[in-house]
């Protein structure tokens, strides 16, 4: 790593450049010395003459014109700074972590320049061109009403905790000092929440405006956005009408398999109708069946995975039961997937496959346990800066929703949705920010193919809203390794769980994750290929 970037990187803001001891804290001081790394970048330019062409890659992407606008969305209420330090705090396993003992030793310094830092972010929002409609009243009052976490208690902790005594007690002290400070610098970002609550209200009531109005921004702003969650620069146009088609494939591909469900269904009907009317019977009983199912699957594809296909496994997945309707339902971080019983009442068996193959097994947390193990030369540089690489690890983890074995029709039909809800992404994404959808129109679009919950729905409009490029990045790169396993005639099921297969998959993962152009060069991937079935 020898005059590396992301030495000088590591070394001048004094976090660590072993992508294993990499902790939420280093992460922090990254995005809140965005200029300073700026300023190390120029002059790591200047002053070394081999500069490698991932290095470069992410230079040019960071001192961009339109980086500076990229960072002010980035804060938002789907992810940002103090929601990703709740991931650390807002469970029993994590307080034994890594990440927990340099927040204590930090002494919750980023805690509270996190809060400075997001309140900031939203005041230059409002101050910046028309930035302000990628918000709207629903989102600051949600925003607002989720700002407020529950801490673990005692008991929770010292359940699961495999300390001893003593040091359980200590470690319980800097928790309940850490969570007061996390506690505190939420209800100050709360209070300018409330404040900013009344502007959106009267944006809404003059104009229903945050509703009514499209985000749209510059065509080249939202493919700097693009590229910067994907690593890869792409046609829109072309990407768009292939989504299209790819829709109505899947459409018809759910057709089918419902007509085999039910041979008495007809078929000439939206698929949306004989979906609703079929998956009343995949509703779950009780929230411990919920649980149970959900255990159960993740047995299975952790049996395949780890003890037949003998993918490396250096943590084990835990699996975090937790209840907050303001959350998503199941997602993976840092060796813990959290399942979401909010919604449980809403939830259908069928999805549970797919998304367990999605974030668990070989899904996210094989791909990234992995690659913070290896020696890869860019694996510190992409940790830190993860955005670029969005399209690898989201495109892997829907790939590996193709990876289930011994399913049913029910499961299948759960692969499509999850797939056809992707496809959409790219649709609504690429109109949203370049054309004329507003969070109302593309509400009512979604509808026409996805039997989720209007709540739900309604989430994921603001999430793209909020958020430009990010959500193609699944699709787009699930679809360049579909097309890596074309070209190495490795196709459809069960040909994809092959000898050949597993050590190609291996060696994917195994090599950690980079932008999806430098996937597609190594492994002779040309961009014209890309919409040819």
């Amino acid at each position: 790593m020898k005059n590396s970037l992301i030495k000088s990187i590591t070394s001048e803001l004094n976090i660590t450049s072993d992508i294993k001891n990499i902790s939420i804290v280093d992460l922090i001081k990254l995005k809140l010395n965005s200029k300073k790394v700026d300023n190390i970048m120029l002059s790591y330019v200047k002053s070394s003459p081999n500069i490698s062409l991932d290095e470069k890659y992410v230079i040019d992407l960071n001192l961009s014109e339109f980086r500076k606008t990229m960072n002010l969305l980035e804060q938002n209420y789907f992810n940002n700074l103090l929601l990703n330090i709740y991931f650390i705090i807002g469970n029993p396993y994590s307080i034994d972590s890594h990440d927990f003992i340099k927040l204590a030793e930090d002494k919750s310094n980023v805690i509270q320049k996190s809060a400075a830092y997001i309140i900031l972010i939203l005041e230059k929002m409002l101050q910046t061109n028309d930035l302000y409609k990628f918000y709207n009243h629903c989102i600051i009052e949600k925003w607002t009403k989720s700002i407020i976490n529950k801490p673990v208690t005692r008991e929770e902790y010292f359940n699961v905790s495999k300390l001893n005594k003593q040091e359980k007690e200590a470690r319980w002290n800097d928790y309940e000092l850490i969570f007061n400070i996390y506690n505190d610098s939420c209800l100050k970002v709360k209070e300018f929440l409330i404040k900013l609550e009344k502007f959106y209200l009267k944006m809404d009531l003059k104009n229903p405006g945050c509703f009514t109005l499209s985000c749209n921004i510059t065509r080249d702003l939202y493919m700097h956005c693009l590229e910067s969650n994907t690593g890869l620069l792409i046609d829109i146009d072309k990407l768009e009408s292939w989504a299209l088609a790819e829709l109505d494939r899947l459409t018809n591909q759910m057709k089918n398999i419902l007509k085999l469900i039910d041979p008495t269904i007809d078929i000439s009907k939206p698929h949306i109708q004989l979906l609703k009317l079929l998956a009343k019977s995949q509703k779950y009983k009780s929230k411990e069946e919920y649980i149970e199912h959900h255990k159960k699957v993740i047995d299975k594809y952790h049996n395949i995975f780890i003890n037949i296909y003998k993918f490396k496994e250096y943590a084990p997945l835990n699996l975090i039961i937790f209840d907050n309707k303001f959350l998503a339902g199941g997602y993976y971080y840092d060796n813990n997937f959290y399942l979401n019983t909010a919604f449980w009442e809403n939830m259908v068996k069928y999805n549970t496959e797919s998304l367990i193959l999605h974030e668990a097994y070989p899904g996210h947390h094989l791909q990234i346990n992995l690659y913070k193990h290896t020696n890869q030369k860019n694996n510190s540089l992409y940790a830190y800066f993860q955005e670029i690489t969005n399209g690898f690890s989201e495109g892997w983890g829907l790939f590996s929703e193709t990876l289930g074995t011994n399913q049913t029709n029910w499961d299948k039909i759960g692969l499509i949705e999850f797939d056809i809800f992707r496809t959409l992404r790219i649709i609504v994404d690429i109109r949203i920010h370049t054309k004329d959808f507003n969070p109302q129109k593309t509400q009512e679009y979604i509808k026409q193919y996805l039997n989720f919950a209007d709540e739900e729905i309604n989430s994921e409009v603001y999430r793209y809203t909020i958020s430009p490029g990010q959500a193609v990045s699944y699709k787009l790169g699930s679809m360049i390794f579909k097309k890596i396993m074309q070209k190495l005639s490795i196709l459809n099921p069960p040909s994809n769980l092959s000898d050949i297969a597993i050590k190609l998959y291996k060696e994917i993962i195994d090599e950690g994750p980079m932008p999806l152009e430098f996937l597609m060069k190594k492994y002779k991937i040309d961009k014209s290929e890309l919409f040819i079935n």
